[in-house]
């Protein structure tokens, strides 16, 4: 019995050795891959840039843009129902919409306009809170400088933000 001990683990140990040796052996393989093609592509390596004209303040901005848009009046209809029924912004929409977008983000962003845009005849609807539209004057817009939110509506319409860190 003593003898078939010892076969079992001499068994068991040339197994557990062959896949040691096989684990190392894969170990170095990789490193030596790892390392020639660090190496290799090292010097033509170029990360591209990140897209500059996505600023980082555009996150909150969407996210206030879209509670927003879901927040109930007293009736209990939400900002986006209303503008869909309306056309434009009503009192609650335009007074809620100016706390949001002037107030909180005027500081960073002091040229701010939020309105109807109606693209089947590329006209956009004025309103008493945010004016007729924040134009672009002169001079090229750095795609860094704004951010640009939409909400469509429906085909032809749609709401937007518009935000500036200057009046153009």
């Amino acid at each position: 019995m003593s003898s078939e001990i010892k076969k079992n683990k001499k068994g068991q140990i040339g197994e557990t050795m062959t896949w040691v040796v096989a684990t190392i052996i894969i170990i170095i393989i990789l490193a030596i891959s790892i390392f020639i093609s660090s190496f290799y592509l090292g010097k033509s390596k170029k990360i591209q840039e990140s897209y500059s004209w996505l600023p980082t303040a555009g996150i909150p901005a969407s996210k206030s843009l879209f509670s927003y848009m879901l927040t109930l009046d007293s009736e209990g209809k939400t900002v986006h129902s209303q503008l869909k029924e309306e056309d434009n912004l009503n009192e609650f929409s335009g007074n809620l919409g100016k706390k949001i977008f002037l107030e909180f983000y005027g500081k960073e962003y002091p040229a701010a306009w939020l309105g109807m845009v109606n693209r089947s005849h590329l006209s956009i609807t004025g309103n008493d809170y945010f004016g007729s539209s924040l134009t672009v004057k002169g001079g090229a817009v750095g795609k860094s400088d704004y951010i640009l939110e939409i909400i469509r509506l429906d085909e032809d319409k749609s709401v937007e933000l518009f935000l500036a860190e200057r009046k153009y």
